[in-house]
């Protein structure tokens, strides 16, 4: 569940026309079934937890554009030094 609550708010990240994702902006409920009871349940996530999602996406980006750029810096030196 938490890899697909993850997934979604990368998703929402890269479709939605706005430059910064919010609580405000952005409502996510989860939908279970539990066989032994045979009941649905659907949970609409509060924004504390929708906050945490986006955080920790962010983060996640974040580190990732350091490594980019990271690598990117190290092919420059490197091609400078051919």
């Amino acid at each position: 569940m938490k890899d697909a609550k993850a997934l979604s708010i990368k998703v929402l990240s890269k479709t939605l026309d706005m430059t910064k994702l919010t609580p405000e902006k952005v409502e996510m409920a989860t939908l279970t079934h539990d066989d032994a009871t045979g009941k649905t349940t659907i949970r609409i996530l509060p924004s504390y937890d929708v906050q945490a999602l986006i955080t920790t996406f962010e983060k996640e980006q974040a580190e990732e554009e350091a490594k980019k750029k990271a690598a990117q810096a190290a092919a420059a030196a490197a091609q400078r030094q051919s």
